[in-house]
C-alpha cells in the first residue's frame, strides 16, 4: 500500500493529475508540490505514514524537484 503511495506521489508530481485536463482546472507545479507536502504532513499526523516513510517520500520529492530545476 505504501509503495503504491510512493508511486502515486511521484507520478502526480511528474505527470500531473490523473483526471483529464478538461475535467479540472490547470494547477501549477508549485501548487502540486505544496499539495503533496501537505499530504505527507497529514499522513504523519493521522498515522498512515511513519517518520521514516515521510522522510523517504520527501527525499524522492526533492529528487524530482532537482530534476525539474535541471
Amino acid at each position: 500500500m505504501k509503495r503504491l503511495l510512493v508511486s502515486a506521489l511521484a507520478l502526480a508530481c511528474v505527470a500531473g493529475a490523473a483526471a483529464p485536463a478538461a475535467a479540472q482546472s490547470w494547477v501549477s507545479i508549485n501548487q502540486r508540490q505544496a499539495t503533496l507536502d501537505h499530504r505527507i504532513d497529514q499522513g504523519i499526523k493521522n498515522g498512515s505514514l511513519s517518520a521514516g516513510e515521510a522522510a523517504r517520500l520527501r527525499a524522492e520529492f526533492r529528487g524530482i524537484a532537482n530534476l525539474e530545476a535541471q
